[in-house]
């Protein structure tokens, strides 16, 4: 299955050698020649969708080529350029200095001011999560990518299987052709996945594509997990109502509380589980509050495995939600879980003295996760 990427037509900004990250600079008089010019050729390759970052140098390159191509366009906030936050406009020349012409500067923790700009982790995470989507949804179409100098060295590094690097940028309107069969057999999704790596892709998600459908046997299948999860006495008093209807997935979604966060429309998760306790089968509430737990990390664990992205919500509106889905009377409703095709970009890093929050969103929309280290967690003998 072949992808083809190309990089937007040039800007005043890519003349002047300014640093242009999220800022909407408009392609110039050249870069309009380019695109029209990169039309002319790329009609042979039997592209029949494209896929543009929302930045309106792309989106204006895009169109473009579409004159000759003629086909569907979907704009995807996944191949947005990486944000340089307060570094955007600056001479890059300028920034090269500041950081003493270490490329990986803005990766390494305690970087001043590396809060501002988009981790390059992060940048790889919605890319790649962008081209996992692009293989499973579009088999039999062959895409072509609209977009950004660093978000094509993401692409690049998802099929070489390797970490993004300093290398060229691809030059203004430069066409590149990729094949999913050729990235490393070690590399491919499949199965690859390490339980800690499961584990940090398997937090909480609070924002998903709402084009993206689950059906019925996608989540009995992560409820056949559940069923296998380890229970008080064998009990099994845990049952579970599954969701997956695009009206009840909004009716359900007005019933449940996200922290500060509220679900509303367009970010909506694809489905909902609800985690309840079957009081017939036993009534001691405080167990069951631990089997959930362990129910609902293995949901969204096999969750994770298939791509997809979840979130426990223990706060929602009970008789409502009840009443909506048909609960009886001995059917406690313990947890609910949001499942789907996540659109946040997060990242996980170390809490370090001195951090004022916990998690936090930063100005290009990725969410930073603290988490205590190791040491900190581990007691040791007085």
């Amino acid at each position: 299955m072949k992808l083809f990427a190309i990089r937007h037509g040039q800007t005043d900004w890519n003349v002047a050698g300014r640093m242009q990250g999220c800022t909407d600079i408009e392609l110039n008089e050249t870069g309009l020649a380019q695109a029209e010019a990169a039309a002319q050729t790329i009609g042979g390759h039997g592209i029949s969708l494209i896929i543009s970052s929302p930045l309106s140098r792309a989106r204006k390159t895009a169109e473009i080529l579409n004159r000759v191509l003629n086909c569907p366009i979907i704009v995807d906030d996944a191949l947005r350029e990486r944000g340089f936050g307060i570094y955007e406009g600056m001479l890059i020349s300028e920034i090269r200095g500041m950081v003493k012409m270490d490329p990986e500067y803005f990766d390494k923790p305690g970087s001043p001011d590396s809060r501002s700009v988009e981790p390059m982790e992060a940048l790889q995470e919605r890319v790649s999560r962008l081209l996992d989507d692009i293989r499973v949804r579009y088999p039999d179409e062959t895409v072509l990518l609209v977009t950004h100098g660093g978000t094509m060295r993401a692409i690049s590094s998802y099929f070489r299987g390797d970490k993004a690097s300093a290398e060229a940028v691809a030059g203004n309107c430069q066409l590149t052709e990729f094949d999913f069969d050729d990235i490393p057999q070690t590399e491919k999704k499949e199965n690859t996945m390490t339980l800690k790596e499961l584990v940090i892709k398997s937090r909480s998600c609070r924002a998903y594509d709402e084009s993206y459908r689950m059906t019925e046997q996608d989540l009995r299948e992560l409820i056949e997990l559940a069923r296998f999860a380890p229970t008080s006495g064998n009990q099994q008093a845990l049952k579970f109502y599954i969701s997956w209807e695009k009206d009840e997935v909004d009716a359900i979604a007005k019933c449940t509380h996200w922290g500060k966060d509220k679900p509303y429309p367009g970010i909506n998760p694809s489905a909902f589980v609800l985690i309840i306790q079957d009081t017939e089968i036993d009534r001691r509430e405080w167990s069951w509050w631990r089997e959930a737990g362990i129910a609902a990390q293995t949901i969204l664990l096999g969750a994770a495995e298939k791509g997809l992205n979840g979130l426990m919500i223990g706060s929602y509106d009970n008789g409502p939600l009840r009443e909506l889905v048909g609960l009886k009377e001995n059917h406690k409703l313990l947890l609910v879980l949001a499942i789907g095709k996540g659109t946040e970009s997060a990242v996980v890093e170390d809490l370090q003295p001195g951090d004022e929050k916990s998690v936090y969103r930063d100005e290009n929309g990725v969410t930073h996760v603290k988490k205590r280290t190791l040491d900190e967690l581990i007691l040791k003998r007085a």
